[in-house]
């Protein structure tokens, strides 16, 4: 899924990945030592640091 067309963000589900460098594309929050939450638009995905897993997507608003 790349980041350069409009509502890519859209597209993912939980068990995808977030592209390589997903800290150029939303806000990034450390959330623990193994937990990460970013924001890109309305979207907050909490992914797994190491492996850019999205493990849950919440509602950004």
């Amino acid at each position: 899924m790349s980041p350069c067309h409009p509502g890519w963000q859209k597209k993912l589900h939980q068990g995808d990945r977030l592209p390589e460098h997903y800290e150029h594309y939303g806000e990034v929050e450390h959330e623990s030592d193994r937990y990460d939450r970013v924001r890109v638009e309305d979207r907050v995905f909490r992914v797994i640091r190491d492996s850019r897993e999205i493990v849950d997507i919440l509602n950004g608003h």
